[in-house]
């Protein structure tokens, strides 16, 4: 994740990083939670900080967005649907992201 956020020419890679950690979030779905949940406590230990908000409201896309369904990583629709929502994660992100 760090990759795709923070270097500068990752948009041809984009897809490949995406079906790496849709098919992760499928195999270990339990663990979305804890894990957005540290990531917004190192940006943030306020939850009322701009930054916290962005970033919360950024996962919540990722996550949800487009129907996506961690249930199956051999479903092709889902799978697509979670590269749309990186993308977008992407561009609503690394810009507030790389300046902290």
């Amino acid at each position: 994740m760090a990759q795709v956020v923070f270097h500068d020419a990752v948009w041809d890679r984009l897809d490949a990083a995406a079906d790496a950690l849709f098919a992760l979030l499928c195999a270990e779905s339990d663990r979305i939670e804890p894990l957005v949940t540290s990531i917004l406590a190192s940006v943030s230990e306020d939850p009322a900080s701009e930054k916290y908000q962005r970033l919360a409201a950024a996962f919540t896309k990722l996550l949800t967005l487009n129907a996506v369904s961690f249930a199956s990583v051999l479903s092709r629709q889902a799978r697509f649907a979670f590269r749309k929502n990186v993308k977008l994660f992407v561009s609503e992100t690394r810009a507030f992201l790389r300046v902290m």
